[in-house]
Protein backbone atom coordinates (compact mmCIF):
# COMPACT_ATOMS: atom_id res chain seq x y z
CA UNK A 1 0.00 0.00 0.00
CA UNK A 2 1.03 3.35 -0.47
CA UNK A 3 0.64 6.23 1.79
CA UNK A 4 -0.92 8.78 -0.69
CA UNK A 5 -3.70 6.26 -1.75
CA UNK A 6 -5.58 7.31 1.19
CA UNK A 7 -4.64 10.78 1.03
CA UNK A 8 -6.34 10.92 -2.84
CA UNK A 9 -9.07 8.87 -1.31
CA UNK A 10 -9.90 11.62 1.61
CA UNK A 11 -12.06 14.05 1.40
CA UNK A 12 -12.05 16.92 3.48
CA UNK A 13 -15.77 17.84 2.36
CA UNK A 14 -17.46 14.93 4.04
CA UNK A 15 -21.23 15.42 2.70
CA UNK A 16 -20.01 13.74 -0.25
CA UNK A 17 -19.74 10.21 1.05
CA UNK A 18 -23.04 10.35 2.69
CA UNK A 19 -25.35 8.42 1.23
CA UNK A 20 -29.33 10.44 1.19
CA UNK A 21 -31.89 8.63 3.01
CA UNK A 22 -35.33 9.58 3.69
CA UNK A 23 -36.62 9.99 7.36
CA UNK A 24 -40.52 9.41 7.97
CA UNK A 25 -42.09 10.01 10.90
CA UNK A 26 -45.30 8.90 12.63
CA UNK A 27 -47.13 12.07 12.52
CA UNK A 28 -45.82 15.95 11.52
CA UNK A 29 -45.61 16.95 14.89
CA UNK A 30 -41.76 16.99 15.06
CA UNK A 31 -39.55 19.59 17.31
CA UNK A 32 -36.26 20.55 15.01
CA UNK A 33 -33.94 18.21 14.02
CA UNK A 34 -30.13 18.56 14.56
CA UNK A 35 -27.43 17.98 12.38
CA UNK A 36 -23.52 18.86 12.28
CA UNK A 37 -23.99 21.14 9.11
CA UNK A 38 -27.59 22.52 9.48
CA UNK A 39 -30.70 22.78 11.38
CA UNK A 40 -33.49 20.54 9.25
CA UNK A 41 -37.70 21.49 9.83
CA UNK A 42 -40.15 19.69 8.47
CA UNK A 43 -42.19 21.49 6.20
CA UNK A 44 -45.26 21.72 7.58
CA UNK A 45 -48.33 19.10 7.00
CA UNK A 46 -45.26 16.67 6.07
CA UNK A 47 -44.37 13.55 7.69
CA UNK A 48 -40.68 13.37 5.32
CA UNK A 49 -37.86 14.33 4.78
CA UNK A 50 -34.93 14.02 3.03
CA UNK A 51 -31.42 13.71 4.89
CA UNK A 52 -28.53 15.01 2.98
CA UNK A 53 -26.52 15.71 5.40
CA UNK A 54 -23.05 14.18 6.36
CA UNK A 55 -23.57 12.71 9.68
CA UNK A 56 -25.73 10.78 11.99
CA UNK A 57 -29.21 12.01 13.23
CA UNK A 58 -28.57 13.65 16.28
CA UNK A 59 -30.74 15.25 19.58
CA UNK A 60 -33.96 13.97 17.84
CA UNK A 61 -36.31 14.55 20.89
CA UNK A 62 -40.08 13.47 21.46
CA UNK A 63 -40.00 12.26 18.07
CA UNK A 64 -41.94 9.44 16.84
CA UNK A 65 -39.93 7.88 13.97
CA UNK A 66 -41.09 5.28 11.54
CA UNK A 67 -38.74 4.37 9.21
CA UNK A 68 -35.21 5.79 7.86
CA UNK A 69 -34.40 3.92 4.95
CA UNK A 70 -31.54 5.01 2.15
CA UNK A 71 -32.62 6.88 -1.15
CA UNK A 72 -30.29 4.39 -3.07
CA UNK A 73 -31.23 1.05 -1.95
CA UNK A 74 -28.96 -0.56 -4.06
CA UNK A 75 -25.53 0.68 -1.76
CA UNK A 76 -26.25 1.34 2.28
CA UNK A 77 -22.75 0.36 3.46
CA UNK A 78 -22.26 3.75 4.31
CA UNK A 79 -25.86 4.18 6.15
CA UNK A 80 -24.95 4.59 10.07
CA UNK A 81 -26.91 5.91 12.67
CA UNK A 82 -26.25 6.34 16.06
CA UNK A 83 -27.29 8.15 19.28
CA UNK A 84 -30.90 8.21 19.20
CA UNK A 85 -33.23 8.39 21.83
CA UNK A 86 -35.99 6.99 19.81
CA UNK A 87 -35.03 2.76 19.44
CA UNK A 88 -33.62 2.71 15.98
CA UNK A 89 -30.89 0.29 14.33
CA UNK A 90 -29.70 -0.52 11.30
CA UNK A 91 -30.99 -3.44 9.50
CA UNK A 92 -29.54 -3.46 5.72
CA UNK A 93 -32.05 -1.45 3.68
CA UNK A 94 -34.18 -0.28 6.37
CA UNK A 95 -34.17 1.03 9.75
CA UNK A 96 -37.32 0.33 11.92
CA UNK A 97 -37.78 1.65 15.36
CA UNK A 98 -40.87 -1.11 16.22
CA UNK A 99 -38.24 -4.27 15.80
CA UNK A 100 -34.78 -3.82 18.25
CA UNK A 101 -33.65 -1.61 20.56
CA UNK A 102 -29.80 0.16 19.92
CA UNK A 103 -28.53 -0.81 23.32
CA UNK A 104 -29.43 -4.20 22.06
CA UNK A 105 -27.48 -4.06 18.96
CA UNK A 106 -23.41 -4.60 18.31
CA UNK A 107 -22.52 -4.20 14.40
CA UNK A 108 -19.34 -6.13 14.09
CA UNK A 109 -17.32 -4.31 10.98
CA UNK A 110 -13.34 -5.18 9.73
CA UNK A 111 -11.70 -1.83 9.60
CA UNK A 112 -8.27 -1.23 7.95
CA UNK A 113 -7.56 2.04 8.88
CA UNK A 114 -9.17 4.58 11.75
CA UNK A 115 -8.46 7.90 10.72
CA UNK A 116 -8.23 11.50 12.61
CA UNK A 117 -8.33 14.68 9.94
CA UNK A 118 -6.49 17.83 11.06
CA UNK A 119 -7.58 21.39 10.98
CA UNK A 120 -4.52 24.08 10.16
CA UNK A 121 -1.61 21.40 10.73
CA UNK A 122 1.15 23.75 9.00
CA UNK A 123 5.07 22.12 10.51
CA UNK A 124 7.04 23.53 7.51
CA UNK A 125 8.73 26.78 6.18
CA UNK A 126 8.26 28.65 3.35
CA UNK A 127 10.82 26.87 1.62
CA UNK A 128 9.88 23.33 2.21
CA UNK A 129 7.05 21.10 1.53
CA UNK A 130 5.17 18.54 3.36
CA UNK A 131 6.20 15.39 1.45
CA UNK A 132 7.25 12.35 3.30
CA UNK A 133 4.46 11.05 6.11
CA UNK A 134 5.51 11.66 9.30
CA UNK A 135 5.33 7.83 10.92
CA UNK A 136 5.06 6.79 14.71
CA UNK A 137 3.82 3.50 16.21
CA UNK A 138 1.22 3.70 18.91
CA UNK A 139 0.23 0.40 20.83
CA UNK A 140 2.28 -2.01 18.30
CA UNK A 141 0.44 -0.41 15.21
CA UNK A 142 1.89 1.38 12.17
CA UNK A 143 0.62 5.16 12.74
CA UNK A 144 1.66 8.16 10.35
CA UNK A 145 1.02 11.83 9.50
CA UNK A 146 0.01 12.80 6.14
CA UNK A 147 -0.21 15.40 3.80
CA UNK A 148 -3.92 16.04 1.99
CA UNK A 149 -2.82 16.27 -1.96
CA UNK A 150 -3.51 19.76 -1.95
CA UNK A 151 -1.19 20.55 1.22
CA UNK A 152 0.37 23.30 -0.12
CA UNK A 153 -2.79 25.28 -1.73
CA UNK A 154 -4.31 25.24 1.40
CA UNK A 155 -1.22 25.89 3.43
CA UNK A 156 -1.14 29.54 0.99
CA UNK A 157 -4.63 30.21 1.53
CA UNK A 158 -3.96 29.56 5.61
CA UNK A 159 -0.58 31.95 5.85
CA UNK A 160 -2.59 34.12 3.84
CA UNK A 161 -5.73 34.73 5.33
CA UNK A 162 -7.54 33.80 2.41
CA UNK A 163 -8.96 30.88 4.60
CA UNK A 164 -9.59 30.51 8.31
CA UNK A 165 -10.44 26.89 8.71
CA UNK A 166 -9.05 23.96 6.18
CA UNK A 167 -8.48 20.13 6.74
CA UNK A 168 -4.70 19.92 5.68
CA UNK A 169 -3.72 16.29 7.04
CA UNK A 170 -4.88 13.26 8.31
CA UNK A 171 -3.76 11.11 11.25
CA UNK A 172 -3.97 7.02 10.00
CA UNK A 173 -3.79 4.54 12.17
CA UNK A 174 -3.45 0.93 10.43
CA UNK A 175 -5.07 -2.62 12.04
CA UNK A 176 -3.75 -5.74 10.88
CA UNK A 177 -5.87 -7.79 7.50
CA UNK A 178 -7.84 -9.75 10.32
CA UNK A 179 -8.54 -6.80 12.92
CA UNK A 180 -12.05 -6.92 13.94
CA UNK A 181 -13.63 -3.80 15.80
CA UNK A 182 -16.72 -4.03 17.91
CA UNK A 183 -18.54 -1.20 17.46
CA UNK A 184 -22.07 -0.86 19.50
CA UNK A 185 -24.57 2.29 18.81
CA UNK A 186 -24.04 3.73 22.22
CA UNK A 187 -20.82 4.72 21.52
CA UNK A 188 -18.71 2.44 23.61
CA UNK A 189 -15.80 0.79 21.30
CA UNK A 190 -13.45 -2.27 22.68
CA UNK A 191 -11.01 -4.79 21.52
CA UNK A 192 -8.86 -2.01 19.97
CA UNK A 193 -7.05 0.68 21.34
CA UNK A 194 -7.32 3.63 18.79
CA UNK A 195 -5.31 7.24 19.00
CA UNK A 196 -6.49 9.33 21.44
CA UNK A 197 -8.16 12.54 19.74
CA UNK A 198 -5.64 14.36 22.50
CA UNK A 199 -2.61 13.74 20.05
CA UNK A 200 -3.99 16.99 18.44
CA UNK A 201 -2.59 18.93 21.16
CA UNK A 202 0.85 17.73 20.83
CA UNK A 203 0.26 18.66 16.66
CA UNK A 204 -1.20 22.17 17.67
CA UNK A 205 1.76 22.30 20.43
CA UNK A 206 4.48 21.61 17.09
CA UNK A 207 2.64 24.01 14.54
CA UNK A 208 2.16 27.06 16.58
CA UNK A 209 -1.42 26.78 15.90
CA UNK A 210 -4.57 25.26 17.35
CA UNK A 211 -5.35 21.90 15.62
CA UNK A 212 -8.55 20.22 15.96
CA UNK A 213 -9.94 16.93 14.72
CA UNK A 214 -13.89 17.73 13.10
CA UNK A 215 -14.62 13.59 13.13
CA UNK A 216 -12.86 10.22 13.13
CA UNK A 217 -13.24 7.47 10.73
CA UNK A 218 -12.90 4.21 9.97
CA UNK A 219 -12.04 2.90 6.37
CA UNK A 220 -11.87 -0.79 4.67
CA UNK A 221 -8.94 -2.05 2.96
CA UNK A 222 -10.39 -0.18 -0.32
CA UNK A 223 -10.26 3.04 1.89
CA UNK A 224 -14.25 3.25 1.41
CA UNK A 225 -15.80 4.99 4.83
CA UNK A 226 -17.45 2.65 6.47
CA UNK A 227 -18.20 4.54 10.01
CA UNK A 228 -17.67 7.96 11.33
CA UNK A 229 -17.91 9.87 14.52
CA UNK A 230 -18.35 13.66 14.25
CA UNK A 231 -17.29 15.69 17.26
CA UNK A 232 -19.23 18.52 18.00
CA UNK A 233 -16.78 21.47 18.97
CA UNK A 234 -16.22 25.00 17.50
CA UNK A 235 -13.11 25.28 15.21
CA UNK A 236 -10.45 27.67 15.93
CA UNK A 237 -9.31 29.88 12.73
CA UNK A 238 -5.94 29.52 11.83
CA UNK A 239 -3.11 31.70 13.51
CA UNK A 240 0.52 31.74 12.99
CA UNK A 241 2.72 31.08 16.16
CA UNK A 242 6.01 29.79 17.32
CA UNK A 243 6.78 26.46 15.48
CA UNK A 244 8.46 24.11 17.81
CA UNK A 245 9.81 21.54 15.13
CA UNK A 246 10.07 23.19 11.23
CA UNK A 247 12.82 22.65 8.27
CA UNK A 248 15.43 25.08 7.73
CA UNK A 249 17.89 24.96 5.13
CA UNK A 250 20.37 23.03 6.97
CA UNK A 251 17.81 20.21 7.88
CA UNK A 252 16.11 17.59 6.16
CA UNK A 253 12.70 16.48 5.73
CA UNK A 254 13.72 13.11 6.91
CA UNK A 255 15.16 14.59 9.98
CA UNK A 256 12.72 16.84 11.09
CA UNK A 257 9.87 13.66 10.58
CA UNK A 258 12.13 12.04 13.15
CA UNK A 259 12.31 14.48 15.80
CA UNK A 260 7.95 14.62 15.25
CA UNK A 261 7.93 10.89 15.53
CA UNK A 262 9.47 10.76 18.81
CA UNK A 263 7.53 13.60 20.21
CA UNK A 264 4.23 12.11 19.42
CA UNK A 265 5.51 8.27 20.96
CA UNK A 266 6.90 9.94 23.70
CA UNK A 267 4.05 11.84 24.77
CA UNK A 268 1.52 8.75 23.79
CA UNK A 269 3.43 6.34 25.96
CA UNK A 270 4.05 9.73 28.80
CA UNK A 271 0.53 9.30 29.71
CA UNK A 272 0.31 13.20 30.13
CA UNK A 273 -2.39 14.08 27.51
CA UNK A 274 -4.66 12.30 29.79
CA UNK A 275 -4.32 15.29 32.59
CA UNK A 276 -6.03 18.12 32.21
CA UNK A 277 -3.32 20.90 33.37
CA UNK A 278 -0.45 19.40 30.77
CA UNK A 279 -3.33 20.05 27.74
CA UNK A 280 -4.00 23.70 28.66
CA UNK A 281 -0.64 24.23 29.55
CA UNK A 282 -0.10 23.15 25.54
CA UNK A 283 -3.12 25.30 24.09
CA UNK A 284 -1.98 28.56 26.65
CA UNK A 285 2.15 28.42 25.14
CA UNK A 286 0.54 27.92 21.77
CA UNK A 287 -1.23 31.45 22.30
CA UNK A 288 1.45 32.72 23.87
CA UNK A 289 3.20 32.00 20.37
CA UNK A 290 1.13 33.92 18.16
CA UNK A 291 2.79 36.49 16.83
CA UNK A 292 -0.10 38.97 15.68
CA UNK A 293 -0.83 39.43 19.66
CA UNK A 294 0.08 42.12 21.62
CA UNK A 295 3.17 41.69 24.19
CA UNK A 296 0.63 42.26 27.35
CA UNK A 297 -1.55 39.17 25.78
CA UNK A 298 1.41 37.27 25.04
CA UNK A 299 2.88 37.77 28.83
CA UNK A 300 -0.37 37.04 30.46
CA UNK A 301 -0.57 33.22 28.37
CA UNK A 302 2.89 33.03 29.77
CA UNK A 303 1.95 33.64 33.19
CA UNK A 304 -0.96 31.53 33.33
CA UNK A 305 1.16 28.44 31.84
CA UNK A 306 3.98 29.17 34.41
CA UNK A 307 1.32 29.30 37.13
CA UNK A 308 -0.56 26.30 36.42
CA UNK A 309 2.90 24.09 36.66
CA UNK A 310 4.24 26.17 39.44
CA UNK A 311 0.99 24.72 41.46
CA UNK A 312 1.54 21.00 40.23
CA UNK A 313 4.70 21.05 41.55
CA UNK A 314 3.50 22.97 44.70
CA UNK A 315 6.22 25.56 43.87
CA UNK A 316 4.03 28.83 44.61
CA UNK A 317 3.71 27.97 48.35
CA UNK A 318 6.67 29.36 50.34
CA UNK A 319 7.15 27.05 53.78
CA UNK A 320 7.90 29.85 56.32
CA UNK A 321 9.55 27.58 58.71
CA UNK A 322 12.27 26.63 56.47
CA UNK A 323 15.13 27.32 58.47
CA UNK A 324 13.75 26.50 61.80
CA UNK A 325 14.81 23.64 63.99
CA UNK A 326 11.79 21.52 65.53
CA UNK A 327 11.67 22.68 68.50
CA UNK A 328 10.55 26.18 67.34
CA UNK A 329 8.36 24.78 64.61
CA UNK A 330 6.38 22.82 67.74
CA UNK A 331 6.16 26.24 69.69
CA UNK A 332 4.59 28.07 66.81
CA UNK A 333 2.39 25.82 65.80
CA UNK A 334 1.60 25.12 69.49
CA UNK A 335 0.73 29.24 69.57
CA UNK A 336 -1.39 28.62 66.50
CA UNK A 337 -3.45 26.12 67.83
CA UNK A 338 -3.90 28.17 70.95
CA UNK A 339 -4.58 31.10 69.09
CA UNK A 340 -7.45 29.86 66.71
CA UNK A 341 -9.23 27.55 69.71
CA UNK A 342 -9.51 30.97 71.47
CA UNK A 343 -11.14 32.55 68.63
CA UNK A 344 -13.30 29.91 68.15
CA UNK A 345 -15.00 30.33 71.23
CA UNK A 346 -15.95 34.08 70.33
CA UNK A 347 -19.65 34.28 70.09
CA UNK A 348 -21.61 36.71 67.40
CA UNK A 349 -24.02 35.63 64.51
CA UNK A 350 -24.42 33.91 61.52
CA UNK A 351 -22.55 36.46 59.24
CA UNK A 352 -19.91 37.21 61.66
CA UNK A 353 -19.14 33.37 62.59
CA UNK A 354 -18.43 33.35 58.93
CA UNK A 355 -15.90 36.05 59.30
CA UNK A 356 -14.37 34.65 62.44
CA UNK A 357 -13.47 31.10 60.52
CA UNK A 358 -12.09 33.00 57.38
CA UNK A 359 -9.71 34.17 60.31
CA UNK A 360 -9.50 30.99 62.06
CA UNK A 361 -8.76 29.60 58.23
CA UNK A 362 -5.65 32.28 57.87
CA UNK A 363 -4.79 31.70 61.28
CA UNK A 364 -3.70 27.77 60.31
CA UNK A 365 -1.72 28.73 57.00
CA UNK A 366 0.40 30.94 58.61
CA UNK A 367 3.32 29.05 58.27
CA UNK A 368 2.97 29.45 54.79
CA UNK A 369 2.64 31.91 52.11
CA UNK A 370 2.33 32.94 48.34
CA UNK A 371 5.50 33.16 47.59
CA UNK A 372 6.38 35.74 44.94
CA UNK A 373 5.91 34.80 41.30
CA UNK A 374 9.67 35.09 40.22
CA UNK A 375 10.95 32.90 43.40
CA UNK A 376 8.35 30.62 42.45
CA UNK A 377 9.62 30.20 38.95
CA UNK A 378 13.38 29.55 39.94
CA UNK A 379 11.90 26.90 42.64
CA UNK A 380 10.61 25.50 39.55
CA UNK A 381 13.74 25.68 37.61
CA UNK A 382 15.61 24.01 40.08
CA UNK A 383 13.41 21.16 41.26
CA UNK A 384 14.86 17.88 40.56
CA UNK A 385 12.75 16.97 37.57
CA UNK A 386 14.52 19.65 35.76
CA UNK A 387 17.43 21.14 37.01
CA UNK A 388 17.84 24.26 34.75
CA UNK A 389 20.47 26.73 35.06
CA UNK A 390 18.77 29.81 34.08
CA UNK A 391 18.50 31.65 36.87
CA UNK A 392 22.57 31.36 37.82
CA UNK A 393 23.54 32.12 34.17
CA UNK A 394 21.60 35.25 34.11
CA UNK A 395 22.06 36.58 37.77
CA UNK A 396 25.36 36.11 37.42
CA UNK A 397 25.72 37.72 33.80
CA UNK A 398 23.82 40.77 36.10
CA UNK A 399 27.00 40.67 38.58
CA UNK A 400 28.86 42.30 35.26
CA UNK A 401 26.68 43.88 33.55
CA UNK A 402 23.93 45.34 35.93
CA UNK A 403 20.91 46.39 35.16
CA UNK A 404 19.60 50.20 35.76
CA UNK A 405 17.07 49.10 38.56
CA UNK A 406 19.88 46.63 40.15
CA UNK A 407 17.19 43.93 40.20
CA UNK A 408 18.13 40.17 39.90
CA UNK A 409 16.31 37.54 37.69
CA UNK A 410 13.75 36.68 40.48
CA UNK A 411 12.75 40.08 40.99
CA UNK A 412 12.19 40.83 37.22
CA UNK A 413 10.28 38.17 36.50
CA UNK A 414 7.69 39.54 39.44
CA UNK A 415 7.52 43.16 38.11
CA UNK A 416 6.69 41.79 34.43
CA UNK A 417 4.02 39.84 36.14
CA UNK A 418 2.78 42.57 38.00
CA UNK A 419 2.41 44.61 34.89
CA UNK A 420 0.09 42.63 33.32
CA UNK A 421 -1.85 41.51 35.87
CA UNK A 422 -1.84 44.42 38.22
CA UNK A 423 -1.70 47.15 35.98
CA UNK A 424 -3.01 45.57 32.36
CA UNK A 425 0.08 47.36 30.28
CA UNK A 426 3.54 47.81 30.12
CA UNK A 427 4.04 51.39 30.18
CA UNK A 428 6.85 51.85 28.15
CA UNK A 429 7.17 55.81 27.95
CA UNK A 430 7.75 56.43 31.67
CA UNK A 431 8.47 52.60 33.24
CA UNK A 432 9.53 49.37 31.02
CA UNK A 433 12.21 48.69 28.03
CA UNK A 434 10.47 47.62 25.16
CA UNK A 435 13.63 45.43 24.12
CA UNK A 436 14.44 43.95 27.40
CA UNK A 437 10.39 42.97 27.98
CA UNK A 438 11.04 40.66 24.50
CA UNK A 439 14.18 39.64 25.63
CA UNK A 440 12.60 38.14 28.95
CA UNK A 441 9.56 36.92 27.25
CA UNK A 442 11.17 34.86 24.77
CA UNK A 443 13.05 33.25 27.11
CA UNK A 444 10.30 32.65 29.34
CA UNK A 445 8.92 30.81 26.17
CA UNK A 446 11.44 28.55 25.68
CA UNK A 447 11.85 27.87 29.39
CA UNK A 448 8.15 26.55 29.51
CA UNK A 449 8.85 24.52 26.01
CA UNK A 450 11.65 22.81 27.40
CA UNK A 451 9.11 22.15 30.82
CA UNK A 452 6.50 20.87 28.93
CA UNK A 453 9.23 18.83 26.55
CA UNK A 454 10.83 17.50 29.20
CA UNK A 455 7.20 16.57 30.84
CA UNK A 456 6.35 14.70 28.24
CA UNK A 457 9.19 12.45 27.72
CA UNK A 458 10.88 13.90 24.87
CA UNK A 459 15.19 14.36 24.45
CA UNK A 460 15.73 15.79 21.44
CA UNK A 461 16.03 19.33 18.95
CA UNK A 462 13.31 21.79 18.85
CA UNK A 463 13.23 25.16 17.42
CA UNK A 464 14.00 27.66 20.29
CA UNK A 465 11.98 31.12 19.98
CA UNK A 466 15.08 32.71 21.49
CA UNK A 467 16.58 35.11 18.75
CA UNK A 468 20.34 33.55 17.89
CA UNK A 469 21.68 32.54 15.07
CA UNK A 470 20.59 28.94 15.47
CA UNK A 471 17.45 28.68 17.11
CA UNK A 472 17.74 25.25 16.61
CA UNK A 473 18.21 23.32 20.23
CA UNK A 474 18.56 20.46 22.20
CA UNK A 475 16.11 20.22 25.04
CA UNK A 476 19.24 19.71 27.11
CA UNK A 477 21.12 22.68 25.85
CA UNK A 478 21.24 25.00 28.46
CA UNK A 479 24.13 24.36 31.38
CA UNK A 480 26.38 25.77 33.58
CA UNK A 481 28.46 26.56 30.14
CA UNK A 482 26.03 28.63 28.39
CA UNK A 483 26.25 31.86 28.35
CA UNK A 484 23.46 35.03 29.13
CA UNK A 485 24.18 36.21 24.98
CA UNK A 486 23.53 32.45 24.05
CA UNK A 487 20.02 33.02 26.22
CA UNK A 488 19.48 36.32 24.17
CA UNK A 489 20.87 38.79 26.46
CA UNK A 490 22.56 41.37 24.74
CA UNK A 491 26.15 42.03 26.04
CA UNK A 492 25.96 45.94 25.78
Amino acid sequence: MTKSQLSNSFDSKPAQHFEECIVIFEDNKIEPTYTALNLLILPSGKNEITIKDATTIQNIKNNKIKQISSKNTKNTKNLFFCNFESDIVVDKNVINTKQFKTTDIEVDFLAKYYIIPLTNFIVYDESNSFKNPIKFQFNGFDCWIEPLPDYDKKKEELLSGKSQQLITAIVVQEFGDSEKLNIKYNGNRNQIDLIPLEIVEILGFISGSQVQPPWSEFRNSNYEVIERIYNYIYLFPFEEGHIIMNIDSKETNQKCNKAISSLLEQSLLSGKLNESYMRVCLRLLIKAGHINLFLEDRKIYTVRCFEIILKQYKCDIKNLTEGLNDHQINNIQSAIDKATAEIQLINGNEKQKESINKIIDRIKTARQKGDQFGMSVCKLLANNNFQFQDEKIIDNFYKTNPRPDKQNFAKVLSNYRGAVIHEGYFDFNNKYNFKDVVIFLNHLHDILIRILLTELGYCGQYNSPITTPDSIKLTDWVNPNTSAEELGYPNE
